[in-house]
């Protein structure tokens, strides 16, 4: 029995009374008017006439079944192969992320797998989807159980995370199209609760669709992972000091022995034992001196017999970058500049591009500049104020210098800052340190004792807003360093003039640290510099090497498919990306017991009953005549070609 698949395409058939209506239109008058000139000819174009009337209605038909044919070819009839129409339908999703690898559950997980594909065949089909932080399917159902076997084996070594949200959501949709009495969704997964954080509870299933989920009935593996490396400053030239901050975290319920291995390119830098204590996060700081101006592949590993692997190793990657731009008022003639001293104490060991910039004739922009140290006031109305002002809220950082000048305590109240000279003379020294700050946060693990014996003649009194954070403050209490935030931006304040005449800090050996953390601390970070993807299945914003690009286009998106340190393009620059597992993924906490997940099934309302349709079921559709159709349609559309001519409406 033929059937239509789209039967609202039938409609088209009202197209026929189109070439009717043009038809009857131009029929002839029922009275003939005689025209004496032309009544000798009337014999002699009979039979000419009543061919062409043959004709006109031959193109009459010809369009309407061109225009009957097409219609019918849209509403796609067929036969439907109702021996081979399945009882049950199977959509299995496997937790493709790394944890499933674990090695107290992978072989129970993998036969667990394989089993529910065992049952695949004409009776029951199966789709199969890998999930991860994106959903992979393996094409239409099938019961061809040896070809899901291959197509999961070569898909289901992810390593990064995964998310169940959308690939239930897309299982159930996909059951819903093919006519089956019994559809199931099986997930076969560790348990780990982190892929069931963005599955919305409250939202059910179609009717009929039940769920099922495959655990292993192994005990909460131990697992120890290295959850952080990242460099902390820019590697700018050979023999920079890199400092690189790294995290080891162990979510077991047993301390964790091994040995912490630290390499920079081929070579060890650091290699120590260490015991990362249970249920702990440890950090360690490490110093990286690379020697030759290159991207160079790095990573750090805990060399430990825990649960999961994949995690023991975190890759990180140093690619050169610009020295940051620092911008600066210029000192008088002849006075020594110990600012830029600290900054460039020589060509060899340049921690910035110092330049000195004229406030009150100023002209051209400051956004690429990483820090502005203002020795000087302005009116925030000139020029420079504005664009100054305009630099601050987009997220730069600024450093206002004291001097005793009506400009800068104008500068400084634009930012809620009173100041005045003190009626008291004689010498200060620091009182209190924030040594939480990012600035100072070296100063207190080197056990630099020195900032409080420096001397500071005659500050002023600073008297900050409310918001404002106090860095540094003098043995009697005044304000001594300020960080106030403006827009996206920072403003820090100095209660001294960093010259030999306010203070003797610029010849204490805690002066050029001091100027570095600063700048460390304000600096943009730059994309080339700290890049580290998570592996999964979507493509990043960057761009493979043009070397790999053979066909010549559009540059093809990097997906981070794979743990390790890759090359890639980023505005037509090459450089190395990194690509570690999700640190959330190292972590195997298990949902619980109680895990409400039959709340997404809809007991409410009858399953759907199996209709007569299309089946989904690969390679076993029935047999269709649209193409038959279509090819009859363009047949009749030639032949009405062939015979129309101007006068055959």
């Amino acid at each position: 029995m033929i059937q239509l698949a789209f039967a609202g395409f039938l409609t088209g058939l009202l197209a026929l009374s189109v070439p009717l209506i043009l038809h009857l239109l131009r029929r002839k008058p029922v009275e003939v008017a005689p025209f004496p000139s032309l009544m000798l000819l009337g014999a002699s174009i009979a039979r000419l006439q009543n061919r062409n009337n043959i004709r006109k209605w031959i193109i009459l038909l010809l369009r309407c079944l061109a225009l009957a044919l097409l219609a019918l070819a849209f509403a796609w009839p067929y036969i439907p192969n109702f021996s081979k129409q399945p009882d049950s339908a199977t959509v299995l999703l496997w937790d493709d992320s790394f944890s499933t690898k674990s090695r107290s559950c992978a072989a129970e997980l993998s036969n667990a797998l394989f089993d529910v594909i065992s049952r695949a065949g004409e009776k029951n089909p199966v789709l199969a989807g890998s999930v991860s932080n994106t959903v992979k399917w393996s094409g239409n159902f099938t019961g061809d159980s040896v070809a899901l076997a291959q197509w999961l084996k070569a898909n289901m070594d992810g390593e990064g995370s995964s998310s169940f949200e959308r690939a239930i959501r897309e299982a159930d949709i996909r059951l819903q199209a093919i006519p089956v009495k019994k559809r199931k969704i099986v997930i076969v997964s560790d348990r780990q609760a982190l892929p069931w954080k963005s599955v919305r509870l409250n939202t059910q299933l179609s009717p009929g669709t039940e769920l099922e989920m495959i655990c292993p009935e192994t005990p909460l593996p131990g697992n120890v992972a290295v959850t952080s490396a990242k460099p902390v400053t820019r590697f700018t030239a050979p023999g920079n000091k890199i400092g690189l901050d790294a995290s080891i975290t162990n979510f077991g319920a047993k301390d964790a022995n091994g040995e912490l291995i630290v390499k920079l390119g081929d070579f060890i830098t650091e290699k120590k034992q260490v015991t990362i204590k249970a249920g702990q996060k440890e950090d360690f700081k490490f110093t990286l001196v690379p020697r030759l101006l290159k991207p160079i592949e790095c990573s750090v590993e805990f060399e430990v017999y825990d649960d999961i692997a994949l995690d023991n190793r975190r890759f990180f990657a140093l690619n050169p970058s610009d020295p940051p731009l620092v911008l600066m008022t210029a000192l008088p003639p002849r006075q020594e500049d110990f600012i830029r001293d600290a900054f460039e104490p020589s060509p060899e060991r340049s921690a910035a591009r110092v330049n000195y910039c004229d406030i009150r004739n100023f002209k051209g922009e400051l956004a690429q500049a990483s820090l502005i140290v203002l020795r000087e006031g302005t009116s925030m109305n000139s020029p420079f104020g504005k664009e100054f002002e305009k630099y601050l809220q987009d997220g730069g950082a600024a450093v206002l210098v004291w001097r005793d000048s009506a400009e800068m305590r104008g500068m400084l109240l634009r930012f809620g800052v009173k100041a005045a000279i003190s009626g008291k003379k004689g010498k200060q020294r620091f009182g209190e340190i924030d040594f939480e700050h990012p600035v100072f946060k070296k100063f207190m693990q080197a056990k630099v004792g020195g900032l409080f014996n420096i001397s500071f003649f005659n500050p002023p009194t600073l008297v900050p807003p409310e918001e404002a954070r106090v860095l540094a403050s003098f043995g009697d209490g005044r304000p001594a360093l300020l960080e106030i935030s403006c827009g996206k931006g920072k403003v820090f304040v100095c209660a001294t003039s960093m010259e030999r005449s306010g203070s003797d800090w610029p010849v204490n050996h805690s002066f050029l640290p001091f100027w570095r953390e600063l700048l460390t601390y304000c600096s943009k970070a730059g994309n080339d510099e700290l890049l580290e993807l998570e592996a999964g299945n979507k493509p990043s914003k960057l761009s493979e090497p043009q070397k790999k690009n053979l066909t010549g286009g559009k540059p093809r998106a990097f997906v981070p498919r794979k743990c390790g340190v890759f090359p890639v393009s980023l505005d037509g620059k090459e450089i190395l990306a990194s690509v570690n597992p999700p640190e959330d993924e190292s972590n195997p906490a298990r949902l619980q017991k109680n895990f409400p997940l039959q709340n997404l099934v809809n007991k409410d309302k009858e399953p759907q009953k199996a209709v007569a349709g299309l089946s989904f079921f690969s390679g076993e559709q029935g047999r269709s005549f649209w193409r038959i159709l279509l090819a009859l349609a363009l047949f009749c559309a030639l032949c009405e070609l062939a015979l129309a001519n101007r006068t055959a409406l």
